[in-house]
């Protein structure tokens, strides 16, 4: 065979390759794109729960039973809610029938009679006991009262539900407030699997089996009945918990009898089994679900080759295998493979393939006729083919080119950031992109644009202000109209302010303490001190660093705040309560100038915000006004409430304000002029940021000679 025969076949395999390859590959990542975006998922979640039911994986028989309230039980004891006497007299009749330790499946979050509860409290202390925790409608946790054992016998009994209304997912532990409370399932098997370890938060998959129907139970009326029960829970963990009719807490879980929910007792149990039986659902990640993907296509589009054309019987044999591998893997490695992305995918590609080649035979023809008809007659009237069809394929092969270069026009517009406005001479807009609209609030006009650029009356772009935004606005001439080009330089603005800053905290704000800290330094280089004197110096350099410390710390406080970056954690803070606990520790600097400080706080005033972050604004504003005040003077501080707002006031009768200083109060680094003791200029820029984190406002009223009054509103809790 000589090189050129060896080369056409070279090409021809090369050819062919890429004819399998292209449409999986294509189908693939499409599939595993719209996996990702979620839109598979009902249809993976109802394959995935029917191989659950359909699979009998055989597993350790685990020591798990129930004990269950039943309609029975209800008839012979009475309806719910049972005396905390019964429940008592439950848990120890399963001890006596041999049960190693019990998870009760029932809240315990107030206090019935007390005899009653010293019995069930008796009852619990006599050997390992679980006891349930539920998130209650305000977000925190019910705990068991702490004669129960309180939080630290506690564990969630809360299922991760999916859309559908099944509980497929559990999760290690769960968060509310400051407290974290592992789930029931998972420390019921830690107690009998003490060596079993799981990290906090892991999102856990039971393949719940057995399923909770199969759940070894026993009845309550049995349990309390003189029948000789000992022995019948021997060795097990034991879940007490309410099946009766009507019980609200009920689940679907995958291996559920039909549509039916369960008994939220037996779903414990059964996903306790599950953990104890190494039975966890692990599922692949996505780039083993990409590779898996295009695997099943480039097989399916190998077979396709290989047959000559794609028979219904082939594509159906194919996802039957894939099924059946995919109960394989689940009944063997408890490995659950997504198999709707991948019989999506095969489906996929075997269209792709087909209407691949299918267009490609017509898009030949097209080209064909076309070239027939720009090698004959440019003109499309006089040299048409003969023939409708031949006309029609013409006349689209045109249209598509002009709709793909508009499309395209429209697409690169209504892609860009910038806004793009253009005018034809009599100022009619010809072209706006959405990003115009969105920029400017409406669709902008040429008119108002124009008087923007005149009253500029400038080089460069003119700025504006839209909607709390800054729009540089640039105008061009284009033939007989023009065109404006509208860009958002809010960041650009805000940055250069922040680099203003920064710069202004390093060569102005720090210059002074650094320049004292190198002139005592020198001091001591040069001079031989006594001890004394070393001592002083050595005291004043320590007094500038902690300035400067300070000031840094301050100035990083205000940018967090500002950028929105705190992490201070939320809760209802009583602001009378916390304005008390400030003034006690501020009341001395006021004692030492001989300053009366007089409060009025309604302790019934509550905000939702951050303690310590309040406690600055306090500080801040009640400091202020001891420094500022002149000896002997009266600050008065009242909290209150005011038609949904919390209202804090500091008023004194100090120095005061110049009205021309009022404006610029609250901007970093601004100190009134000619006020005595003037500070760095960033602490009611710290309260003015804290304030406004908090949704809030504060504003100040002052008369120069009499005195300034701050006044804080923030949102009121109830």
């Amino acid at each position: 065979m000589n090189e050129k025969a060896i080369g056409a076949v070279l090409r021809s395999r090369l050819t062919a390759l890429g004819r399998e390859l292209g449409p999986a590959l294509v189908a693939s990542v499409l599939t595993t794109a719209v996996w990702l975006a979620g839109w598979l998922a009902p249809l993976e979640r109802s394959t995935g729960d029917t191989l659950l039911r359909l699979t009998n994986r055989r597993y350790v028989d685990a020591p798990v039973a129930a004990v269950v309230i039943d309609d029975r039980s209800i008839a012979a004891h009475g309806p719910l809610p049972w005396s905390r006497a019964i429940i008592a007299d439950l848990v120890v009749a399963a001890r006596r029938a041999g049960a190693t330790a019990v998870a009760l499946d029932m809240l315990l979050v107030e206090a019935r009679d007390r005899a009653g509860d010293l019995n069930l409290s008796r009852a619990l202390q006599a050997g390992p006991s679980l006891l349930a925790a539920a998130l209650g409608r305000n977000g925190q946790w019910l705990l068991p009262l702490p004669l129960f054992g309180g939080a630290a016998s506690a564990a969630h009994v809360h299922a991760e539900i999916g859309p559908d209304g099944v509980a497929r997912t559990l999760t290690a532990t769960k968060q509310a407030g400051r407290l974290s409370l592992p789930a029931l399932s998972l420390t019921a098997a830690h107690v009998v699997r003490p060596d079993l370890v799981i990290e906090p938060g892991t999102v856990l998959e039971p393949d719940f089996r057995p399923a909770p129907n199969q759940v070894a139970k026993v009845s309550a009326i049995d349990l309390l009945s003189p029948a000789n029960t000992a022995g019948v829970l021997n060795g097990r963990l034991v879940f007490i918990g309410i099946t009766a009719t009507g019980s609200g807490d009920r689940f679907i879980v995958p291996t559920s009898p039909g549509p039916a929910p369960s008994p939220g007792v037996l779903v414990h149990a059964s996903a306790t089994a599950s953990i104890l039986a190494n039975g966890l659902v692990h599922r692949p990640g996505p780039v083993w679900v990409l590779c898996g993907i295009l695997l099943a296509a480039l097989v399916l589009q190998i077979l396709r080759t290989r047959v000559g054309t794609f028979q219904p019987w082939s594509v159906a044999a194919a996802i039957l295998v894939v099924l059946l591998g995919a109960a394989v893997a689940l009944e063997l490695w408890h490995f659950l493979v997504p198999t709707a992305p991948v019989v999506v995918a095969m489906v996929l590609s075997v269209a792709l393939r087909e209407g691949v080649e299918s267009r490609a035979a017509q898009r030949e023809t097209g080209r064909l006729l076309h070239s027939l008809l720009r090698h004959h007659e440019p003109h499309l009237e006089s040299a048409a083919p003969r023939g409708s069809a031949a006309r029609l394929a013409v006349v689209r092969e045109l249209q598509d080119a002009v709709l793909r270069q508009d499309t395209a026009r429209r697409t690169l517009l209504d892609s860009m950031r910038d806004g793009v406005v253009m005018w034809d001479r009599s100022g009619r807009t010809a072209v706006v992109n959405p990003a115009a609209t969105r920029l400017w609030g409406e669709e902008p006009g040429r008119d108002a644009l124009l008087g923007i650029k005149r009253d500029h009356n400038g080089p460069g772009p003119a700025t504006v202000h839209r909607h709390g935004r800054e729009v540089a606005v640039d105008i061009f001439t284009v033939g007989d109209g023009g065109m404006a080009l509208l860009r958002d330089v809010t960041a650009e603005r805000e940055l250069e302010r922040k680099r203003r800053d920064m710069q202004r905290l390093v060569s102005h704000e720090l210059k002074t303490p650094l320049a004292s800290i190198a002139g005592f330094g020198e001091t001591l280089q040069r001079y031989q001190l006594t001890t004394d004197e070393q001592r002083q110096v050595a005291s004043l350099i320590r007094g500038e660093s902690l300035r400067l410390g300070e000031m840094v710390t301050t100035f990083l406080d205000l940018e967090r705040l500002g950028n929105g970056q705190t992490e201070e954690p939320m809760a209802a803070v009583n602001l009378g309560g916390l304005c008390e606990e400030r003034l006690l520790i501020l009341s001395q600097a006021a004692r030492a100038r001989n300053l009366t400080i007089v409060s009025r706080l309604d302790d019934t005033v509550v905000v939702r915000g951050s303690a310590p972050l309040l406690a600055r604004v306090v500080d801040n504003l009640v400091g202020n006004a001891i420094k500022y005040s002149n000896e002997g003077g009266l600050i008065e501080v009242s909290v209150a409430h005011d038609n949904g707002h919390a209202i804090l006031v500091v008023a004194d009768d100090g120095q005061g304000i110049a009205e021309e200083a009022l404006p610029r109060l609250f901007e970093r680094f601004y100190r009134v002029p000619g006020v005595r003791g003037a500070g760095s200029g960033l602490g009611l820029a710290v309260a003015n940021e804290v304030v406004d984190w908090h949704g809030g406002c504060i504003r100040v009223d002052s008369i120069v000679g009499k005195g300034s009054t701050f006044t804080v509103s923030l949102p009121a809790e109830g």
